[in-house]
């Protein structure tokens, strides 16, 4: 005899990832998903998230900012040369 077990989730269609496509919640069976409306479980599937959504941004800032803060330098010592050369040919 096969028994079955029901339970309900939510799905989120993620559509800023490439590597995801969806990400299920399960919800509880303790009766507290019970009490909220559909809307309001979709609004804290929502904010877990959103919640998750700043650690991939920490990542690329902190890799703009060390691609500008080269490039910077790479800058400052082209101009440091180009003054030397007029200096010491010019």
């Amino acid at each position: 005899m096969v028994k079955g077990i029901q339970r309900r989730f939510v799905e989120m269609k993620l559509s800023g990832s490439k590597a995801y496509e969806s990400a299920y919640f399960i919800l509880r069976q303790s009766g507290e998903a019970e009490k909220r409306s559909e809307s309001e479980l979709i609004d804290e599937a929502r904010k877990i998230v959103g919640a998750l959504e700043p650690q991939r941004r920490k990542k690329t800032d902190k890799l703009i900012g060390r691609v500008l803060l080269y490039l910077f330098f790479l800058f400052i010592g082209a101009v440091i040369g180009f003054l030397l050369s007029i200096l010491f040919l010019g």
